[in-house]
């Protein structure tokens, strides 16, 4: 049994009445988007802290919430991209969670739907070290020698941009930037090995994941539970405000261009995020793939968290719905008043 990545696309005549039905409802859907986030405005949101020198966090002191949520013309566009995509059989299935940051508004399309995190799970490694961090501050300058007898970047269709070298010696920080901004598996095998398995036991527990008892190649993870992880770095609610703000800025370094970074985001928007690739190889045999990409995006009038998990048979398919709906979301967002 082995896990990893596969490439490949398809499909004959019919491809010409889906494209055309597909065009006319994007068109539609574009239009509806556009003209709605243009009648959009708030008088409630987020009372926050401004701190100058961390520009990635807003902490959190409290909310004025709305007493009504109304259906928001963006989820109505989201659903009909998922919708479409599932009927047309270029998906099996799809979720989306989606948050004004500003505002608190949110809304999920499948919410609680479940997948297999995959590299998805390197958050919350990530921030169980942060969190020792805050009371031993010698941790992130503690050295780890890379001892590991095989390269776990091997079956990865997305390959590490970097990766640690066998025998040498690397601090916890230096492993986290690997395991984070490279996506290096191998740094996250010796994080894991050396994790204090209390803190990221409590780490689960406090942000209410649930890990299964079956091992971590099983669906357990959803939007909803996942996007909790962004949710408190952003606020600065879980971490101290300086290992907050050091989390998203690794998450920020992340170049991944097939999901949530679209050609429609200027390269001037920072974008903290984390994908994950998953599929599982038996008896010879290639099964369904998922592909997820979890992040906020940092519009300067209204950033906001975008979490979209997928599944299905190509990842060709997978990539593109992802992208339509980062480039949908955008685009209701900047035309918001």
């Amino acid at each position: 049994m082995k896990f990893r990545g596969i490439d490949t696309f398809r499909q004959p005549w019919v491809l010409g009445v889906i494209f055309f039905s597909a065009f006319c409802g994007s068109l539609l859907t574009w239009g509806l988007v556009t003209f709605m986030s243009n009648q959009s405005s708030v008088s409630f949101g987020a009372i926050r802290i401004s701190e100058a020198s961390k520009p990635l966090i807003h902490p959190l002191l409290a909310y004025n919430t709305p007493e009504m949520q109304t259906v928001s013309p963006l989820e109505e566009a989201l659903k009909l991209i998922v919708s479409t995509s599932i009927k047309n059989k270029q998906l099996t299935t799809a979720s989306v969670y989606y948050r004004d940051l500003n505002t608190g508004r949110w809304f999920g399309i499948n919410q609680d739907q479940k997948f297999v995190p995959a590299s998805l799970f390197k958050v919350p490694l990530m921030i169980a070290y942060l969190k020792d961090a805050e009371k031993n501050p010698n941790l992130l300058s503690t050295k780890v020698v890379n001892d590991l007898v095989s390269d776990e970047n091997v079956n990865e269709t997305i390959k590490a941009l970097q990766s640690v070298k066998q025998g040498e010696r690397y601090t916890v920080d230096e492993l986290l930037h690997y395991m984070i901004d490279s996506s290096d598996n191998n740094a996250t095998v010796l994080l894991f090995k050396n994790v204090n398995q209390d803190t990221l036991k409590k780490v689960f527990s406090d942000l209410d994941i649930q890990i299964p008892t079956t091992g971590i190649n099983t669906d357990f993870i959803s939007v909803d539970n996942y996007s909790f992880l962004f949710r408190v770095l952003y606020n600065a609610t879980y971490l101290s405000h300086e290992m907050s703000e050091k989390g998203l800025e690794m998450l920020s370094k992340i170049d991944f261009e097939d999901g949530l970074r679209t050609s429609s985001i200027p390269k001037s928007i920072t974008i903290a995020d984390k994908f994950g690739e998953y599929y599982l190889i038996e008896n010879g045999k290639v099964g369904e793939h998922q592909l997820h990409d979890c992040g906020i995006v940092y519009h300067p009038k209204h950033p906001y968290l975008l979490c979209v998990m997928t599944k299905g048979e190509k990842i060709e398919d997978l990539e593109k719905l992802i992208q339509d709906i980062s480039k949908m979301a955008y685009r209701y967002v900047n035309n918001m008043k």
